[in-house]
């Protein structure tokens, strides 16, 4: 019989303490699990093989309510809305493959072979510049990423390239004519994206930018963002801290704070 602090913890996982599958088809192909990359409370997200070898990352949006709030629901248009996106970029070689869909809240997509920007990552003098195309590109698409600022999400491709993954807070433009309302919000969302670029390649490309032109830089709603976001992030990891420590089964992939 499961523990209330098991019950507590799973109740904070995507997929309330479950694994994710270890096999599924889709698109009239077979699939096996390799492994788990990420169980959080949003989704669970793990790397599977075709028969032929062909490789896949399946993500599942959480399919539960909590605490009253129909979860469910919202995975399955944060699922569309990550299809959408896609999709719609399909045509830029800088994101990974769309695959299809996995029951109601979960997307498919191809695994792109690399690794997450960091400092051992080896980078062309294109990379960059490249990664601020396809940003740019977005923004003339009407859709911001707003996620720029996780280096884990901008992949180094084996190939050299940049290539984006995860588009669940990616926000797009309503149709017109609500795109006429939404417009100052679109713009901040844009200068957020490159301000962030910036600040990776002051990172990672040493002598790009100067401290004193990344400090001019940086807008206002950055530094809000930051004097209210930081202090909630810490208390929350505080607590899931707390609550991991007292669960006996932890799934793979599981975040831990």
């Amino acid at each position: 019989m499961e523990s209330d602090a098991q019950k507590k913890y799973d109740s904070l996982l995507a997929l309330h303490g479950k694994e994710i599958p270890d096999e599924f088809d889709a698109e009239g192909v077979s699939w096996r699990k390799v492994k788990a990359f990420k169980h959080d409370f949003f989704a669970a997200t793990g790397l599977y093989r075709s028969e032929k070898g062909r490789m896949a990352v399946l993500k599942i949006f959480r399919p539960y309510s909590h605490m009253g709030i129909p979860y469910g629901l919202l995975s399955r248009w944060q699922a569309a809305h990550e299809e959408k996106v896609y999709k719609g970029l399909q045509d830029t070689d800088c994101v990974p493959k769309w695959i299809g869909r996995f029951q109601k809240t979960g997307i498919i997509h191809e695994y792109v072979p690399g690794n997450d920007l960091s400092a051992n990552s080896r980078l062309s003098e294109s990379f960059f510049d490249e990664l601020e195309r396809l940003l740019k590109l977005m923004h003339g698409r009407g859709m911001s990423y707003l996620d720029t600022n996780k280096p884990d999400n901008i992949l180094v491709g084996d190939d050299g390239k940049p290539y984006l993954i995860d588009f669940q807070i990616t926000w797009v433009q309503p149709p017109f004519p609500l795109n006429m309302l939404t417009y100052p919000l679109f713009c901040i969302f844009k200068n957020s994206d490159i301000y962030h670029l910036h600040k990776h390649i002051r990172k990672f490309s040493p002598g790009r930018i100067s401290d004193d032109e990344f400090r001019k830089m940086r807008p206002w709603y950055i530094k809000l963002h930051r004097l209210i976001a930081t202090p909630i992030r810490r208390k929350r990891r505080d607590y899931l801290r707390k609550v991991e420590k007292n669960a006996a089964h932890h799934p793979e992939g599981a975040e831990r704070h």
